[in-house]
């Protein structure tokens, strides 16, 4: 019997291990998945800018920041032209990844539950 109690409490903390480990990669893999669809967007809506400003154009750059708690992607593009300068930015929410992350950790949690469990009654 002890044995037996020895080897199921052994299991779950394996699956549960399993099952961390798992979540944390499936969200690294989820959030740079969504940073690179939110660079490619940005890249497609400049696209189409630079057909007009094409030889004043810059070096464009993109970040992440946090505005009132919120995940926005900035892509900026400055240009020249003459004596006039500026940019033009494009900026586009980044938070739905936070909503995402809940529900793998959901999923996964669930997922090994049921494993738990199965491996309980065996």
């Amino acid at each position: 019997m002890r044995i037996t109690l020895r080897l199921i409490v052994s299991l779950v903390f394996a699956v549960a291990a399993v099952a961390t480990l798992s979540s944390l990669l499936q969200i690294r893999r989820e959030r740079e998945t969504r940073e690179d669809t939110l660079e490619r967007r940005s890249l497609l809506l400049a696209a189409r800018l630079q057909d007009r400003l094409d030889p004043h154009l810059q070096e464009s750059t993109h970040t992440f920041i946090t505005v009132d708690g919120r995940r926005m992607h900035i892509h900026t593009q400055p240009f020249r032209h003459r004596k006039q300068a500026g940019a033009f930015v494009i900026l586009q929410k980044a938070d739905s990844f936070n909503a995402r992350r809940a529900a793998i950790w959901r999923h996964n949690f669930l997922h090994g539950l049921v494993q738990m469990a199965l491996i309980s009654l065996v």
